[in-house]
């Protein structure tokens, strides 16, 4: 599991909220697997470096290309 799924998790299991707000959605182009998870890790960076120019989410790292590139893949053959 991911950091941000364990957290969650840990905060579900004492009986907390959790609300998650989408900011901004970065659909796959499907044009090229890495273009496609550089543009996802560019849009995250962008929001956390506002966030912490703000001193806020000091500890928030971007999660990263967690899609793997044969699940993209086959995403892209479905569309």
């Amino acid at each position: 599991m991911k950091l941000t799924e364990n957290i969650i998790k840990d905060i579900l299991k004492d009986g907390k909220l959790v609300e998650i707000e989408v900011i901004k959605e970065v659909p796959y182009q499907f044009d090229n697997y890495y273009r496609n998870m550089q543009r996802l890790a560019y849009e995250e960076y962008k929001v956390i470096e506002e966030y912490q120019v703000k001193n806020e989410a000091l500890h928030q790292l971007p999660e990263g290309n967690w899609i793997k590139q044969c699940k993209w893949q086959e995403l892209k053959n479905i569309k």
